[in-house]
């Protein structure tokens, strides 16, 4: 069992440096395509101060049996000190339950993550605790980019909206019929904002098809997480560089 457990880790551990060399591959390929279309600058330049902030923050997956919560000893002594009920701990609805809330400033919609990869985003934010939202949910919808292998290297490819199907399977829309897409070809998080400083991993595509006539692919992705088996994950959040916008 030990020798499995450890055959186990190391096999993820792989993965997970396999899937940063393709990001950084891609994310060259991208900047010399930039140089040969922009050329450099003459004028030297240095990154500039972000204006958001953003941090991960661990938190633990709990078991959603009413009577687990309730009686672990530290709610149990939070709650008679800062005078928690119940419904603080509790939150209605589906999806896993991890034990950080709104006094950890976390908002519905903040990214979930176990290591690089895509859990779900936050459905619900109580007091204390916090329910998921997982990518195979039927409600989730997600900007997502595809990273393809090509002769050249990895290189980042169309951009589409990974949306939960309720099933173990998710659909990733909106992508051109004009754009290449292969299966095999990995699933990222899109960054429309700039805020995500990293793209996060979301699964393979294990299916794609063209129908004669139609100007989008149908395509399906295979999720690197479909049940949460950690004890715990990150939560991504993002805040406003105060020391920024006070300054100016």
């Amino acid at each position: 069992a030990e020798e499995a457990t450890r055959l186990t880790e190391e096999l993820q551990s792989w993965q997970h440096r396999y899937r940063q060399l393709e990001i950084t591959n891609a994310q060259i390929h991208q900047r010399l395509k930039q140089l040969e279309k922009n050329g450099p600058s003459p004028y030297p330049s240095r990154p500039g101060r972000p204006l958001v902030d953003v941090e991960l923050l661990e938190a633990a997956v709990l078991n959603r049996d009413k009577g687990t919560i309730w009686q672990a000893e530290r709610i149990i002594n939070r709650g008679t000190r800062d005078g928690l009920t119940e419904e603080d701990l509790v939150l209605d609805g589906k999806g896993p339950l991890i034990d950080q809330g709104k006094e950890a400033h976390l908002a519905t919609g903040h990214p979930v993550y176990s290591g690089r990869c895509v859990v779900g985003r936050l459905a619900k934010v109580g007091r204390v605790v916090s329910t998921i939202q997982k990518v195979t949910d039927a409600e989730y919808r997600g900007f997502a980019q595809l990273i393809r292998k090509t002769e050249q290297g990895f290189v980042f490819g169309a951009e589409g909206v990974l949306e939960g199907q309720g099933q173990p399977l998710c659909r990733l829309r909106y992508i051109s019929s004009t754009q290449p897409v292969e299966v095999g070809d990995e699933v990222y998080t899109g960054d429309h904002d700039g805020t995500q400083p990293y793209p996060m991993y979301y699964g393979q595509v294990v299916k794609a098809e063209l129908p004669p006539g139609d100007q989008e692919w149908s395509i399906w992705v295979e999720p690197a997480i479909q049940e949460l088996d950690s004890p715990t994950v990150t939560v991504l959040r993002t805040q406003l560089d105060l020391a920024r916008t006070l300054t100016n």
